[in-house]
């Protein structure tokens, strides 16, 4: 099993300018964007708490539900 063919040449040094290029406007892409929308959103697993799902078999009322916990 071949995974790069014999014979083939790949310029890697000589792409060394675009590549950088390429990642410098990657990365202000990325920075822009968590900028724009107010910045990283942290799950449970960052911010602290717990959450806690519950299935009823019949509707009940949240606030009964919430006095209990």
């Amino acid at each position: 099993m071949e995974l790069i063919r014999p014979g083939t040449h790949y310029d890697f040094i000589g792409m060394k300018k675009i590549t950088l290029w390429v990642s410098t406007l990657a990365i202000l892409v990325t920075i822009g964007s968590i900028l724009y929308h107010g910045g990283l959103r942290n799950g449970v697993d960052f911010a602290g708490g717990a959450v806690i799902q519950v299935k009823f078999s019949k509707p009940v009322n949240i606030s009964e539900v919430r006095s209990a916990l």
